[in-house]
């Protein structure tokens, strides 16, 4: 939905938002973050039971998180992490925007 949403409004600075779901298997959250490191520019409106363990490889390459929830410590107000809340998807939007304009 925040996709079709974002790229309905012309996408973020002009570019079009591809989703790409990646399952953690509760456990695997370390290794979806590896993927989505290599990958992708950002995470948006994900969740993990397990959070905190991707929050290091996260951080060591920049990759800015938007989750729609957070749970463990070691996530919680780490850097590059902005919790979505629920009806707000303009701030999230002018979240990302930002972050890909390097400000």
């Amino acid at each position: 939905m925040f996709t079709s949403w974002c790229n309905d409004a012309d996408g973020i600075n002009g570019r079009k938002l591809v989703a790409t779901i990646r399952d953690t298997k509760m456990v695997e959250v370390r290794q979806r973050v590896i993927e989505a490191r290599r990958d992708d520019f950002t995470l948006v409106i994900g969740s993990a039971a397990l959070d905190g363990m991707g929050t290091k490889d996260r951080l060591s390459c920049l990759l800015p998180d938007f989750p729609a929830q957070v749970v463990q410590m070691e996530n919680i107000g780490s850097d590059l992490h902005v919790p979505v809340q629920a009806g707000n998807r303009r701030r999230t939007a002018n979240s990302v925007a930002r972050l890909s304009a390097g400000a």
